[in-house]
């Protein structure tokens, strides 16, 4: 630990120790008891390495705080990012000229909206929706991760434009990114039914409708069986909805693709299938 404070933040000594450090927390539970029991001797270091020019450093920084952030420690993590400079997490999206910092201050973002119930105690809301319009998929998916933490808590400003942003991003080709996108549409319900009929008015249904039968991930098809749409149907207004898009259809259309596979070389789903008709019997009148 002392070669973090003995090295300039830019040096390969520096470099080496905070790497080690990192790798450390992340492979042995032990050590990671060791050094989060020192690392406050050691805020100024991290939260200068995070706002490095070395890309090694600034990622390796926001790992160790992303994972002091998985471990529960929130209060050292936020520490980490906020003393001396509590924009650094901010500037590390918004200014890096390395997608891979980007992308770890992404997550890592995601994380601190989370463990703090959507309580955006670090200013990064305004930064998110930026990288919610970047080209690159993976950085609109930790966007997309913010956002669906975000409302899981409350309603977010600019609504109708991150529900515009998620009603788009359902087409996407990737799908951890439509997966994603899915959790967060199942998180708007439980504010309300104005809210739901904005989801209506966007189309939101109708896309999902679409999904339950063109939908070609199972790592995608099955969260939104087993998950989404099962909360969906918790709120009356919706089941009536989804009915009349019919619905229906197109999960008996699944259930007999689903069960034609019984006969293939592949096994058939006897969860998704469960799942499938209990959604069934919840929709029939």
């Amino acid at each position: 630990m002392r070669y973090l404070k003995d090295n300039n933040e830019s040096s390969k000594i520096f470099e080496a120790a905070l790497g080690f450090i990192t790798r450390s927390v992340l492979q042995n539970p032990i050590h990671s008891t060791d050094i989060q029991a020192l690392l406050p001797d050691y805020i100024l270091e991290i939260n200068s390495a995070i706002a490095s020019s070395n890309p090694v450093i600034a990622a390796d920084s926001l790992t160790l705080v992303h994972q002091f952030l998985l471990m529960g420690k929130s209060k050292l993590a936020l520490n980490l990012v906020s003393n001396p400079d509590s924009k650094v997490l901010k500037k590390s999206m918004e200014s890096s000229n390395h997608i891979n910092v980007k992308l770890k201050a992404s997550l890592v973002a995601s994380q601190f909206i989370l463990k703090h119930r959507g309580e955006d105690k670090l200013d990064l809301y305004d930064t998110i929706i930026m990288l919610a319009n970047d080209a690159d998929e993976n950085l609109r998916r930790n966007a997309t991760l913010f956002l669906s933490h975000f409302i899981y808590f409350k309603v977010p400003t600019q609504f109708d434009s991150v529900l515009a942003y998620l009603v788009r991003q359902v087409d996407s080709k990737n799908p951890k990114l439509r997966l994603q996108v899915l959790e967060a549409l199942s998180h708007i319900p439980q504010h309300g039914e104005e809210l739901i009929l904005k989801m209506k008015k966007a189309s939101v249904f109708q896309k999902i409708n679409k999904l339950i039968i063109s939908e070609p991930s199972p790592s995608v098809l099955q969260p939104l069986i087993q998950r989404v749409l099962r909360k969906f149907c918790t709120f009356a207004s919706i089941r009536s909805h989804l009915v009349e898009i019919g619905l229906l259809s197109h999960l008996h259309t699944l259930t007999e693709r689903n069960s034609s596979s019984a006969s293939s070389e592949l096994p058939r789903n006897q969860k998704l299938h469960a799942q499938i008709l209990r959604i069934v019997q919840i929709l029939r009148p």
